[in-house]
């Protein structure tokens, strides 16, 4: 053999083992499938087995597989599933694009272990990805509006049949089920039908216990509409409506807040094992604030009988509560108090106070003196617990909540995302210890602090 031909047989087979490894690792050790590789800001696994599953082949073509996803409470969760490992197509084609993960950049490994000749290429397909990222929920919303998931969680069928089943145009159908199906929120068979996958028959279809099908519709007709005006919010620093007012408010959470309870309900569930409640010896009184649907207090009195719940909220938001902890069982359990959270009464010699998702529609001002006033509420060892959308620091991530802070800048007049910190800091000018913070599902670990 030549020299030629043996230094070609020796870098052919050097670059097998490479890309062997490459294989076998992600690329780099920042795409490693190592399962526990969570959110520093969220110890809990649980949101990577909530994967949303709208895959990245969906952004670089059909290259990528169905294990890099996207996950629900961050841009996108560096990972894959657990034990696999990527194929030499996966390991090019994701080490070439120039698709950037939430909190830290394994392409810059990729780039560098692939010695592309490319170097820091800059292409507009990013920006053009963004230039369509409103058609999903909007297709999402259609659907649900038109019964697809709803008909299809019978069966596999075709479009000319749920044409028929639900009374909408084929041609409307054909083209939404098709973009379902680039979302991976519907199957396709080589003969037409249609069927469910295990996400949209768990959170689309209309009488799940935990269907987020209402929002879809909901966002459409009472959030986008708002966010149209974001040039002139901008420009003003004000909301196009202010909803954390009562008035505007009643109507807009009337609707909201039964769509989201999927959002809170794993939280609740897993403050209420933290706090070891199934044990409760004696009456535990939970102080539920600003409640809407009252998934809080309701997840808590599920989990012992001795729970006693006091919700406080707007007048016109209580009859929504009461209903829905009704539909859920425990309705006998709750007391309720009409009235502005900085004005009502709350009454003293509470166990538990939760505040779930209200800081930041409240603003900084209000919400310091909402816990100072929670303080005087709850009883010497009392904990209070707050869930918020938490930025880090520097307010550079996640992004989920960096944009929820222009959701607040457009729909309220002084709401805003903060971080733990921000939050610590406050909780201990109201004389709170022990400021900590307690993985579980949902954006944003929750934060606890104590009473002594």
């Amino acid at each position: 053999m030549s020299k030629t031909a043996s230094n070609s047989a020796v870098n052919a087979s050097q670059a097998q083992i490479s890309q062997n490894k490459m294989n076998q690792t992600g690329c780099s050790r920042g795409l490693s499938a190592d399962s526990k590789k969570v959110d520093p800001e969220n110890k809990s696994t649980s949101a990577v087995n909530t994967t949303t599953n709208i895959v990245l082949r969906r952004v670089f073509g059909s290259r990528i597989k169905p294990r890099v996803a996207w996950i629900t409470n961050e841009a996108v969760r560096r990972g894959f599933s657990p034990g696999d490992s990527l194929t030499s197509e996966d390991s090019s084609a994701l080490c070439k694009s120039r698709f950037r993960f939430a909190s830290e950049n394994p392409l810059r490994d990729c780039r560098s272990s692939m010695k592309t000749s490319v170097k820091n290429q800059v292409t507009p397909e990013r920006l053009m990805q963004f230039g369509f990222a409103y058609a999903p929920p909007l297709v999402i919303g259609a659907a649900v509006s038109n019964k697809v998931f709803d008909s299809l969680a019978s069966g596999a069928k075709t479009v000319e049949q749920l044409s028929r089943e639900t009374g909408t145009s084929a041609r409307g159908l054909r083209a939404i089920m098709n973009a379902l199906v680039g979302l991976d929120l519907l199957k396709k068979d080589r003969h037409g039908n249609f069927s469910l996958t295990p996400e949209s028959e768990a959170f689309l279809v209309s009488n799940k216990p935990g269907t987020l099908a209402g929002f879809f519709p909901m966002n459409m007709k009472r959030l986008i509409p708002l966010w149209l005006k974001l040039d002139e919010i901008v420009r003003t620093g004000r909301p196009a409506e202010a909803r954390n007012e009562e008035h505007p408010g009643t109507e807009f959470f009337t609707e909201l807040v039964e769509n989201i309870i999927p959002m809170s309900y794993g939280s609740a569930n897993a403050l209420g094992d933290h706090l070891k409640l199934a044990n409760a010896k004696t009456e535990t009184r939970v102080l539920d604030l600003a409640a809407g649907s009252g998934i809080w207090g309701i997840v808590l009195a599920q989990k012992s009988p001795r729970v006693q719940v006091t919700a406080v909220d707007w007048a016109g938001m209580i009859p929504t509560t009461k209903r829905i902890t009704q539909k859920f069982g425990v309705g006998d359990r709750f007391r309720f108090i009409e009235g502005d959270l900085l004005e009502a009464n709350f009454g003293t010699g509470y166990n538990i106070a939760t505040l779930g998702h209200i800081l930041h529609s409240e603003g900084e001002e209000r919400s310091r003196q909402l816990l100072k006033k929670t303080f005087r509420a709850l009883k010497s060892g009392g904990t209070i617990v707050i869930a918020e959308w938490l930025v880090n620091d520097e307010r550079t991530e996640p992004l989920p909540s960096l944009m929820f802070a222009v959701q607040m800048l457009v729909n309220t007049e002084k709401g805003d995302t903060f971080s733990f910190n921000e939050i610590k800091n406050w909780l201990e000018e109201a004389d709170f210890k022990k400021v900590r913070k307690l993985g579980a599902p949902g954006p944003s670990p929750l934060i606890l602090a104590t009473k002594r």
